[in-house]
């Protein structure tokens, strides 16, 4: 078993706890390190997935005010395609409802993963009190 010293403030040695961690304590530290680095990537990608529909939601309010028989530029991958705007609306469409799918999907993945980090702090507290800290830092 490893013991940690952990220091409340400014206090002197002999105040210091001597808290035992066991090797599930540390299993459930470092589950919960690894779920808080999942949530933080969940939500930079649910970000990033709102960042793009709205500027497929810009580029759908642009579509609608061109000509119908105009031909926009439409990226496909690396590539422009020449597509009518009524065409190239109809794609923004459908990208924009396959991302807010995504978004979705996303969104339900941040839950489950707050669920877990939320019955590892209990747990974690529990044992631990306020010799852990637990709380993710806002940057």
């Amino acid at each position: 078993m490893a013991s940690i010293s952990v220091a409340r403030g400014p206090v002197s040695t002999d105040e210091k706890e001597d808290v035992n961690i066991t090797f599930e304590d540390q299993q459930k530290i470092n589950k919960f390190a690894t779920n808080t680095n999942k949530l933080t990537e969940v939500e930079d990608e649910i970000q990033s997935k709102k960042k793009q529909l709205q500027n497929l939601q810009d580029a759908a309010d642009e579509l609608e005010l061109a000509d119908e028989d105009e031909a926009v530029p439409y990226r496909v991958g690396e590539v422009f395609v020449y597509q009518t705007s009524e065409e190239a609306l109809k794609l923004v469409e459908q990208t924009k409802q396959s991302l807010e799918g995504d978004i979705s999907l996303l969104n339900k993945d941040a839950d489950a993963i707050k669920e877990i980090l939320s019955q590892l702090k209990v747990q974690l507290y529990a044992k631990f009190g306020n010799n852990i800290n637990l709380e993710m830092d806002e940057d």
